[in-house]
């Protein structure tokens, strides 16, 4: 799906997803200059990807819908920034790329050179 979605500075971020089978499921977003932020699983999980359930609503990165998550805020340098967010989904279990931690205020990274887009 290639819809845009606009965000300001300070926004926050949520996705919601539902799938009509169980699987397994990776969000990543990139930014303008190719770096790769893993945003889900999120860092608290130790497997590669994030289990799904058939047929449930789920609001991702939102502690009010989920205990798990990792509240993310949109932070903007410039006036205007176009970043990409992908949502890899598998009925099969997956393991996501190897990232590290992107510091304090980021999340996990990596570049995409490592990341088959």
């Amino acid at each position: 799906m290639d819809t845009p979605v606009a965000f300001r500075d300070g926004s926050d971020t949520f996705l919601r997803f539902s799938s009509p089978i169980a699987g397994f499921l990776c969000v990543y977003l990139v930014d303008e200059e190719k770096n790769a932020y893993c945003l889900l699983p999120y860092p608290s999980r130790q497997t590669g990807s994030h289990p799904v359930e058939a047929n449930k609503d789920y609001i991702f990165f939102s502690p009010k819908y989920d205990k798990e998550a990792q509240d993310y805020t949109v932070n903007c340098a410039r006036s205007m920034e176009q970043n990409m967010l992908y949502v890899i989904f598998s009925p099969n279990e997956f393991t996501k790329a190897a990232d590290k931690q992107g510091g304090e205020e980021l999340p996990r990274g990596a570049a995409t050179t490592r990341i088959e887009l």
